[in-house]
């Protein structure tokens, strides 16, 4: 064990033993490399929930938009489009406006 210490971190005047100042100094390099890991976790987590509510918000602005279309309040609609049917024929509209035959 304390030949493979001795391999990997190139410390110590013996291969037999490990000085306490060594192995302090090996958990303290350790401890900053994972201090570093959680700071960049916790900007990507950041950066994720900034996003995710910048999605929901967008979400809300779609779902009142199709909420006007299926109430027929749609800015510049017409009777006659197939968006203003009543809401049994809706889901009818919606497929033929979509898939074209």
């Amino acid at each position: 064990m304390v030949q493979h210490f001795h391999e990997a971190f190139r410390l110590g005047i013996k291969e037999t033993s490990i000085a306490t100042v060594d192995a302090d100094g090996v958990a303290l390099a350790a401890i900053q490399g994972l201090h570093q890991l959680v700071k960049e976790k916790d900007g990507k987590i950041e950066a994720q929930q900034h996003e995710i509510a910048e999605l929901r918000t967008e979400l809300d602005a779609v779902k009142r938009a199709v909420a006007r279309l299926i109430r027929g309040n749609a800015p510049g609609s017409d009777a006659g489009h197939p968006m203003t049917t009543k809401p049994d024929d809706l889901s009818g509209a919606v497929l033929r406006s979509a898939h074209p035959m």
